[in-house]
């Protein structure tokens, strides 16, 4: 058995409190509280602890994540510690490619790493199948699915072709470049000036008119419509030409 401590404030200031972590809460516990061991820590021992907080912190990501820790040579040189936290980086974000995890020793000892580790990700993201120009309106045959190490490539990248069916580019691509999803932006369905047909419903009532557009909107965007009366008022474009009125 691992036992965990947290913390409290009293007059004296932080004290640890002792609770029991079981080893199957052992990777879940690491990231947070200090850890403590039945025997000294060694190289392996403090790599694994580090490869676990990881392999705990991205647990969730859809991605496939390879995470490499070296055992630290320095650490058979160290005073001996049966207390230790480890702490990821801030942000996930920063959790890609080369980083550094700092392990701390609380008890009996004070000492502090700085351990390398790698962590790599491989995934399924969509590439242009041909050419693609500026203003172009993406379809499923200008997608290619592609499956590879995603460690250095862009975060917003198009991992789900129905993110990008539909949409505008905003750039021009070339063959078998990335699709990024900064790139692209919802087709212009409402435009200035334009009639439109207004829909306006609710429980047991269903009203359509026409009204003239006064901002140009992609679907889901707010827009301004003026009625036959004059009057002003803000729906939501819903389709090509279409606006919905709050009931």
């Amino acid at each position: 058995m691992f036992l965990s401590h947290g913390r409290k404030k009293g007059r004296r200031g932080w004290q640890l409190l002792p609770y029991p972590v079981t080893l199957a809460a052992f990777s879940l516990a690491v990231a947070a509280f200090p850890l403590f061991a039945s025997q000294r820590l060694d190289a392996a021992a403090i790599a694994a602890l580090v490869r676990d907080a990881l392999t705990q912190e991205t647990a969730g990501w859809q991605e496939e994540v390879h995470i490499e820790v070296p055992p630290p040579t320095e650490a058979d040189h160290l005073p001996p510690c049966n207390a230790v936290a480890p702490e990821l980086p801030s942000e996930w974000q920063r959790l890609r490619g080369r980083i550094v995890v700092t392990v701390r020793c609380l008890h009996p000892s004070s000492w502090t790493l700085h351990i390398p580790a790698t962590v790599r990700r491989f995934g399924t993201y969509y590439v242009a199948a041909r050419p693609l120009r500026h203003g172009a309106r993406i379809t499923a045959e200008d997608l290619l699915a592609q499956r590879g190490e995603r460690t250095q490539m862009a975060e917003d990248l198009i991992d789900d072709p129905s993110e990008a069916i539909d949409k505008v580019l905003r750039v021009s691509i070339a063959a078998g470049q990335p699709i990024r999803r900064s790139w692209l932006s919802s087709p212009i369905v409402i435009r200035q000036g334009q009639e439109v047909r207004i829909i306006q419903e609710g429980p047991g009532f269903r009203v359509e008119g026409r009204a003239q557009a006064l901002n140009r909107a992609a679907v889901g965007d707010p827009v301004r419509v003026r009625l036959a009366n004059g009057q002003t008022v803000t729906g939501t474009a819903i389709a090509d030409g279409i606006v919905r009125l709050a009931p």
